[in-house]
């Protein structure tokens, strides 16, 4: 049904009535260059040229979108602006790697721009709490209340805004594709939408998503995969099988990651079912990178995995276990069946003793 309802709602979508968008930036500090535009949602790009300093450009958009601007060179992070592109007029300043200014006559960039603003707070937040990981019971608890409070501030948004095109770009952009939402909160908040948010494209991506989250749910087989360990020597989820498989997602740049470390290994040295298998998979690109991280918090004895081709979340596990952000974790049983996504330490304990 939801797959029908997508279906009805990108057919409406694409027969929308387009509007103009008209763009002027000035970048100070480069006289001449280009400058990219890439669709978040598509990942279309296009582009401009910078002459005498000048951007002018112009687009039909058939509703709002969140545009990633990449101002001196494409795909540089350092460069980067994320911003709303809707019909009317536009107006970028940057100087020297940043954005010093934007007028947009958007009521939906001025939203999305407020929530944006508070996510790099909340992420800035966790950052700090995540640099001793000494302290973890004091940190984990303040994280919570972070993480509680952020989450709840931002449901009040998408719900205060539900009729607005605003409400659906936050939640799949900013909760969904940073893994801030369990499924539950998703369905409650997609349906919490007006009709005609539903059916805009960022309202199609939030159902697809909730889909793609439903394949995954306890009760459904966990996709096999092939990794390789630290040696290079393949290894499949259907060879574990027979085995208790925590399957847990994380990264050596990933700070909430390292900082969850020392209570991983806690549970690995408590485990004495030799039946549970702790199976940790690195987003890691540079395998030195991935090694010295393993040394540094101690995981030796855990099962390490990786995929050496692509990179962070573009890799082929990610897409099949939905990881869109780290870390992220699967308990699989003996049979292959997921039985629990981010399992408590009460569970894992459980199946492990």
């Amino acid at each position: 049904m939801r797959l029908l309802l997508s279906i009805l709602f990108f057919l409406s979508a694409t027969i929308a009535q387009s509007q103009t968008l008209s763009l002027k930036a000035v970048v100070k500090d480069q006289e001449s260059g280009t400058i990219f535009f890439v669709n978040t949602l598509t990942d279309e790009v296009d582009s401009a040229k910078i002459v005498d300093h000048i951007v002018t450009y112009t687009t039909n958009i058939r509703e709002p979108f969140l545009c990633k601007v990449f101002v001196k060179q494409y795909k540089d992070a350092n460069t980067i602006i994320a911003t709303i592109f809707d019909h009317g007029n536009m107006n970028l300043v940057y100087d020297s790697n940043k954005l010093v200014s934007i007028s947009n006559e958007s009521s939906v960039d001025s939203q999305f721009c407020s929530q944006h603003i508070a996510f790099d707070q909340f992420n800035k937040t966790i950052q700090n709490l995540s640099i001793n990981p000494q302290k973890n019971d004091s940190l984990f608890a303040a994280r919570k209340k972070v993480y509680e409070s952020y989450i709840q501030s931002v449901c009040n948004f998408i719900i205060a805004h539900r009729n607005e095109p605003s409400s659906a770009i936050v939640l799949d952009y900013l909760m969904i594709k940073n893994g801030l939402l369990k499924p539950d909160q998703i369905e409650k908040l997609y349906d919490s939408l007006g009709a005609s948010v539903k059916t805009s494209l960022y309202g199609q991506s939030v159902l697809l998503s909730l889909d793609n989250t439903a394949r995954l749910l306890p009760g459904k087989i966990g996709p096999d995969f092939i990794l390789y360990d630290k040696a290079g020597k393949k290894e499949t989820l259907s060879g574990l099988k027979g085995n208790y498989v925590l399957l847990h997602f994380w990264a050596s740049w990933c700070a909430p990651c390292r900082l969850g470390n020392p209570e991983w290994v806690e549970l690995f040295k408590r485990n004495k079912n030799k039946q549970f298998r702790f199976v940790f998979i690195s987003l890691d690109k540079d395998k030195p990178e991935w090694i010295k991280a393993i040394h540094k918090d101690n995981l030796e004895g855990i099962t390490h995995l990786w995929d050496p081709s692509g990179k962070g979340f573009d890799k082929a596990i990610c897409k099949d276990y939905n990881v869109t952000s780290v870390p992220k974790t699967y308990l699989i049983d003996t049979n292959g069946i997921i039985y629990a996504i981010e399992p408590d330490k009460k569970t894992i304990l459980s199946f492990s003793n």
